[in-house]
Order: C-alpha cells, then sequence, then structure tokens
C-alpha cells in the first residue's frame, strides 16, 4: 500500500490528494472521470506538501480545503488554493486550528461544504457541520462494525461490511433545530467491496477503490437507485 491517506475533493473537479507513510502529499487529477486512464501530469503525483505524517487522519472538504486531525484531537484547516499541482496554500500553508474534540474518535469522514462525520470508540456516528458551527449531533449507532465508510456528499454515506456487501444511507440534517431524518437506511447496492484497502468518493457518484496491489479502479452509481454505470474500470496502479 503506497499511500496512508487517499481522498478526492467533493466536487466536480476530479482532484485527488495521497498522503504518503513519510508524510508527503501528492496532487492528481482524473481529467475525465469516465474511465479512460487520462491524469494530468501523465498520471505522475505533484507534491505539494509534507509533513502530514503528523496527523491522525486527513480528509477534504470542499474546493481544496483539507481538514487534519492531531493525535491530540485538534482540528485543523488547510486549502489548497489553486488546486492544480502546484503548491500554493492559503495560509502560507500553515493550518489554522478550528476545533478540539475531547473524546476519542475511532475515524473521521468527510461529507464536503462544511459537513464531516465521526465514529466513536462505542459506535455511534456522530454529524458535524463546521459552516453552521453543528457541533456532536449523534445520528446514528453500531456503526463501528464497518471496516470502512465513506461519503460523496449530499448526505450520502456509504458504508462496507465484514463480507465485502456496500450499504448506502441517505440522512437530511436540519442544522439550526438540530434534527434529522434518514430517507434510506443501509441499502445493499453492491458486494465484493472487501478487496480495497482505500475506498473513497468524490462527487456526482463517482466512487474509486484501491487494491492491496496498488491498482486503482473507478465505479459510478447513480445517485438516485440502486443501479450502476457498468462495472469498475481499472484506471491506475502504482497506488
Amino acid at each position: 500500500m503506497k499511500y496512508k491517506f487517499v481522498f478526492a475533493d467533493i466536487n466536480e473537479n476530479r482532484n485527488i490528494y495521497a498522503v504518503a507513510p513519510n508524510g508527503d502529499m501528492f496532487f492528481y487529477r482524473d481529467l475525465f472521470q469516465n474511465g479512460q486512464p487520462k491524469w494530468a501530469y501523465d498520471g505522475v503525483g505533484q507534491k505539494i506538501g509534507h509533513r502530514w505524517g503528523l496527523y491522525r487522519n486527513v480528509f477534504s472538504g470542499t474546493n481544496g480545503v483539507i481538514y487534519a486531525i492531531a493525535y491530540s484531537g485538534e482540528m485543523y484547516y488547510y486549502r489548497d488554493l489553486d488546486c492544480n499541482g502546484t503548491a500554493f496554500w492559503e495560509n502560507n500553508g500553515n493550518g489554522m486550528r478550528i476545533h478540539a474534540d475531547r473524546f476519542n474518535f475511532r475515524y473521521e469522514v468527510s461529507g464536503g461544504f462544511g459537513v464531516y462525520f465521526k465514529i466513536d470508540d462505542t459506535g455511534n456516528l456522530i454529524y458535524n457541520n463546521i459552516r453552521s458551527s453543528t457541533y456532536n449531533l449523534k445520528i446514528g449507532k453500531e456503526w463501528g462494525q464497518y471496516p470502512k465508510v465513506f461519503s460523496s456528499g449530499n448526505g450520502n454515506l456509504y458504508a462496507v461490511t465484514d463480507n465485502g456487501d456496500l450499504l448506502v444511507s441517505t440522512i437530511v440534517v436540519h442544522d439550526q433545530s438540530r434534527t434529522f431524518r434518514w430517507d434510506v437506511e443501509g441499502e445493499k447496492i453492491g458486494h465484493g467491496w472487501g478487496e480495497y484497502v482505500h475506498i473513497f468518493s468524490g462527487y456526482g457518484g463517482y466512487i474509486y477503490g484501491i487494491t492491496i496491489d496498488g491498482d486503482l479502479y473507478l465505479y459510478r452509481r447513480n445517485q438516485y437507485g440502486p443501479n450502476w454505470y457498468g462495472p469498475g474500470i481499472k484506471i491506475g496502479h502504482g497506488w
């Protein structure tokens, strides 16, 4: 496994960020996002940062925003201003502390546009929205049973079970009233996803999976139903 963290910017720019075990961050862009292996810079990752290995977790926001979670629980905000493979960062690349948690969480998942989800040590699913300053809203339980959870934004959450089934859930949250409803809960939409060591999503139903051998596959799902636009297509290797 080449990278410690891999994630996509949750918007339509098709940018992918990857953090190596030594803390270097690399930028990629899937130019077509249609299954053709066509990449910016001929598929060579562009180094745009370092020292990202200091963080327990790193994940995307939207439009170049990246969040990093320190082992102390503090959350830091970064932004890749150009989003094109050049190392041009807001605040000269210095992270800005925006939040701190006193509790231990297994991991965090980006929901895009300032939203992120946390799963705590007891399996509770916690909703947060940085833009509205909505924090620690419990919206579910027993999510700790899933080895992998990711989101494609717009309230869509995906979970991979121990046997490789892919489940989708869709939530609507009203930040001001701290109320929510689940429109879809745990609908099975696929299987065989246990072979991927990294799974992440961009926007519009595009899902990427990386095998233990470093092969990168692209899938596209109809976000309004269980249907897929064909099987996964290999679009890269060495990941």
